[in-house]
């Protein structure tokens, strides 16, 4: 009892003012800590996630693994001096508005016009500043609820095709298929058309054109083509391989032969499977590609082959 009494009597003989002051900045220190905290958290997951990451649509190499290393160590590199930035930026946030409550209680001896122009002023230069802050994270947070992407997806976005890699609060990372970073503002991502190969399931119809000549055996044509699917190691047999015959021309006939693959990046690489066998099994039987082939050689710049 006599100590609370003695406490009692010095907070009552202590300056109101300095008494605020001690609060005020106590609570901002305290609010910092915890900021801290949050950031550090965030900042481990980040580095987590970037670790667990897979190249999803991109090509694979022998460089695949130096490449994973280096993404790696770069990720690492732009995340440490992303949240320094953040840390910069709360401890100047936090310290302007300490400054502010620490004035406040003063500011009624100041003329009411030089704190209307010191707001208006204030207030203009914070709205045109986080305008685009302001639009990147509400489009964001649609993109979000509506679930039109997701960290994972496969699309097709500005004639590049890609996985997206990361979705933040102000724009959206996409990897492309030969390891380059596609970056847009989640505004921009918003209003976008765009390819999404994964949004319900990832199963690809893969599809592969190619001519021959007008003369050719179309039964055997169908044949071949629709062996050259079946022999793939990619392929998702669900169903029997499909040709079409697209188009007609003076020189050559535009062929389809089609099969699923299980994702996007198993189709990338069937096709060229596809590929590869239709052009063995075609040449294999002599069915060319066109009527008229065009090569170069020392002797002559154009010769013509029938």
């Amino acid at each position: 009892m006599f100590i609370l009494q003695n406490i009692t009597n010095a907070l009552s003989s202590f300056p109101i003012y300095t008494l605020y002051v001690i609060v005020v900045w106590g609570s901002l220190f305290l609010g910092y800590l915890l900021l801290k905290r949050f950031i550090h958290n965030s900042e481990k997951k980040r580095i987590a996630r970037v670790k667990e990451g897979s190249p999803g649509e991109a090509v694979k190499t022998d460089l695949t693994q130096i490449t994973e290393e280096s993404t790696l160590k770069s990720g690492k590199k732009g995340i440490a001096q992303r949240f320094s930035v953040i840390r910069v930026s709360a401890i100047s946030f936090l310290v302007i508005v300490a400054i502010i409550l620490t004035l406040l209680p003063h500011w009624n001896s100041l003329p009411t016009q030089f704190i209307s122009i010191i707001a208006t002023v204030a207030t203009v230069m914070i709205g045109i500043a986080a305008k685009p802050v302001i639009e990147n994270v509400f489009a964001g947070i649609v993109m979000t609820l509506s679930r039109q992407f997701r960290t994972g997806d496969t699309v097709m976005i500005d004639d590049e095709y890609g996985t997206i890699e990361d979705i933040s609060s102000t724009h959206t990372t996409i990897k492309i298929w030969d390891w380059r970073r596609y970056v847009i503002p989640n505004s921009l991502m918003l209003t976008k058309e765009c390819v999404n190969y994964t949004l319900t399931d990832s199963n690809i119809w893969a599809y592969v054109e190619f001519w021959t000549i007008p003369e050719a055996d179309f039964d055997v044509v169908e044949r071949l083509a629709k062996q050259a699917v079946q022999e793939c190691s990619l392929l998702w047999e669900v169903e029997e391989p499909q040709f079409w015959i697209m188009d007609i021309e003076k020189e050559a006939v535009k062929c389809w032969v089609a099969g699923w693959a299980s994702s996007p990046q198993d189709a990338w690489v069937l096709k060229h499977q596809i590929r590869k066998n239709v052009l063995q099994l075609l040449g294999a039987e002599g069915i060319v590609s066109h009527r008229n082939v065009l090569t170069i050689t020392p002797n002559s710049i154009f010769k013509k082959k029938h």
